[in-house]
């Protein structure tokens, strides 16, 4: 029987896990440099638009798709061509209040990042066909 574990927050695979390395070593290097939220928030925008310029195989997360099995719920999941990461969340928000779902609770402000997670699925299919459904 698989080890079960509890998550309480979010993962990523690919770009996302790529950049959120780069500013945990960055940070653990030099940590008098990420003093407040905006210097935090201008590492990751400088970080991303550098990876958005990157060619050829600096890009190893380009061909995620090919070296991805994605499985949920014990259905497997289309990963699309050209999918440069995946995020594995358990939370309303990502990346400092990013809401993915995009759901209409999310919208008007009811929704908290205490739920159960089943009130960000408005269509019901756990994410697997983009989130949100609204």
């Amino acid at each position: 029987e698989p080890k079960q574990l509890v998550m309480n927050n979010y993962f990523g695979i690919g770009v996302d896990a790529k950049i959120s390395l780069g500013f945990h070593h960055h940070r653990e290097n030099s940590p008098g440099l990420f003093s407040s939220r905006l210097v935090n928030k201008l590492f990751y925008a400088s970080s991303g638009w550098r990876e958005l310029l990157r060619w050829g195989r600096q890009r190893a997360y380009a061909k995620l798709s090919r070296k991805l099995r994605l499985v949920c719920d014990g259905q497997e999941v289309h990963v699309p061509p050209g999918l440069e990461g995946v995020i594995v969340l358990n939370i309303a928000s990502y990346g400092g209040g990013c809401n993915l779902w995009r759901s209409r609770e999310a919208l008007d402000g009811e929704d908290d990042d205490s739920s159960d997670g089943d009130a960000h699925d408005a269509d019901g299919d756990g994410g697997r066909n983009g989130g949100g459904g609204s």
